[in-house]
């Protein structure tokens, strides 16, 4: 009854008192219930955000839409538009409505022990991706090995909220976004020993509790974020000033927009957050004697695998395409390589769908497989992974499946597939170039010299040309014989 929800309230109340320090005077309440297990924790929606649009003249929130932190990282970066109730905004500030307003609000928020601003460190090589909190103990990355570049410090702002530019609406005519996306999550620990073996040769897996995930929006072209100090003004780094371009503090009092010099501006800083969920884990042995090692090929075949794995797990376990996340990473170890695929649950504090993989992965990878039979990419392409569709490719991805699962790698070409194969390379040559080329079964002579025409999962060398280099990146592959 209400009489003992007000006292089970005020119990909670009392608790999040006796834990209080100073420090968590800008904590969100309902994360210090969360905390003591007042409200429950499935399904609550955990880090939400605002897009506060308030109203110039009283400073009263007029519409607060919100989304969580991994979806707003993208949808309210600065830059970006937003249609509310027919009004077109532009993202303009990181900012939280506040009754009594300040004249710094965004200034708790950039205190080192805030827990909104942190160093990050990120492994610059593109095919890798690893960025984490802590500098490796040795200056290179845990992953691929490349050093990690501390000339330029990287900075990482966890949004406390989003306001519009100059804290208005924008003509239709100025809605002209600046589109960024974040990073896929990044899972940065380093391995642990609780991996086990199962009965497909190159895959081990685990269950894991409470790792933490990271999700970076790094702006454009990996330029991140202009974002003031005081007011919490942002936009894109562009090369030129917040004044330059006319970004103005995002909120007004008294009828007036607040006149911030930006005198402090933290040029450059990337959007992102951490959080902690239950995972499934799933490590796939690259054998360096055997596979490629060509990263642009693992990297595709890692990332189209992940798709095609998560669309049949979804299929599998007759849930929500969107209720599992899924990510990769590519890792060496001494001179062992790996590929490492991982799921989490999308909802705020896990439906426990992730563990449940292991126990289906017969099946799964079984749907797996028939998903990637066939050339055609549109039944793993939809709206939320179209920025790494250019990554597609399903034959690599099928290929490098059946080698986790049974160690198999795939056979050599027929002479009909090498025709096919081989068609624009040998038009180039013998139309616009003095090389004089044949082909005869899965060889192309080019001059004197001849070359194996191989699938892009198996190693090759200075005389192999895969199938991959064939259609990614032809006119590479045409001046390579042209000064070998």
């Amino acid at each position: 009854d209400f009489s003992r929800l007000r006292k089970t309230m005020h119990k909670a109340i009392d608790a999040c008192e006796s834990g209080f320090t100073q420090d968590m005077e800008n904590d969100n309440v309902f994360d210090r219930l969360f905390e003591i297990g007042f409200f429950p924790t499935y399904s609550f929606p955990l880090d939400v955000v605002d897009f506060a649009i308030e109203d110039p003249q009283t400073h009263q929130v007029l519409l607060s839409p919100q989304r969580s932190i991994d979806i707003a990282l993208n949808e309210y970066a600065p830059g970006r538009t937003i249609v509310v109730d027919k009004k077109t905004y532009k993202s303009g500030g990181i900012y939280i409505h506040e009754d009594r307003p300040s004249f710094k609000p965004a200034e708790p928020y950039f205190e080192p022990d805030s827990g909104y601003y942190s160093n990050i460190y990120i492994c610059e090589n593109p095919l890798c991706g690893w960025f984490g909190k802590d500098l490796p103990e040795d200056g290179h990355c845990p992953f691929c090995g490349d050093p990690i570049n501390t000339e330029h410090d990287h900075h990482m702002l966890k949004p406390w909220g989003f306001a519009p530019l100059n804290g208005r609406e924008i003509p239709e005519t100025e809605a002209n976004a600046d589109l960024t996306y974040s990073d896929e999550p990044c899972y940065s620990a380093t391995p642990s020993n609780d991996l086990q073996k199962t009965k497909f040769i190159n895959i081990k897996v685990s269950n894991r509790k409470s790792e933490e995930i990271t999700i970076l929006n790094k702006g454009k072209d990996g330029e991140g974020f202009d974002v003031c100090r005081q007011c919490g003004a942002a936009q894109l780094h562009n090369g030129k000033s917040l004044k330059e371009n006319g970004v103005g503090a995002p909120y007004w009092v008294g009828g007036r927009q607040v006149n911030c010099s930006h005198k402090f501006v933290e040029e450059g800083v990337f959007l992102g957050a951490s959080f902690r969920t239950d995972m499934f884990f799933m490590q796939i042995s690259v054998d360096p004697r055997l596979i490629t090692k060509d990263d642009a090929v693992l990297k595709s075949a890692a990332v189209t695998l992940c798709e095609a794995l998560k669309l049949s797990a979804s299929r599998v376990l007759d849930i929500e395409y969107n209720d599992l996340t899924v990510g990769s990473r590519q890792r060496q170890s001494g001179s062992r390589r790996f590929i490492d695929i991982y799921f989490y649950d999308s909802l705020s504090s896990g439906a426990g769908y992730s563990t449940q993989i292991e126990s289906n992965l017969d099946e799964i990878f079984n749907q797996t497989k028939e998903v990637l039979k066939g050339d055609d990419d549109r039944d793993i392409c939809n709206f939320w992974n179209q920025r790494i569709q250019y990554l597609f490719n399903k034959k690599i991805a099928l290929q490098f499946l059946e080698w986790a699962i049974d160690g198999s790698l795939p056979p050599s070409f027929t002479r009909v597939e090498c025709e096919a194969l081989c068609a624009p390379l040998v038009s180039i040559l013998s139309n616009e170039t003095e090389l004089s080329s044949r082909l005869a079964g899965d060889v192309l002579y080019v001059g004197e010299k001849s070359y194996r025409i191989v699938p892009a999962i198996i190693l090759g060398g200075a005389s192999t040309i895969s199938d991959f280099e064939i259609a990614r990146s032809l006119p590479s592959v045409v001046e390579r014989l042209i000064n070998s």
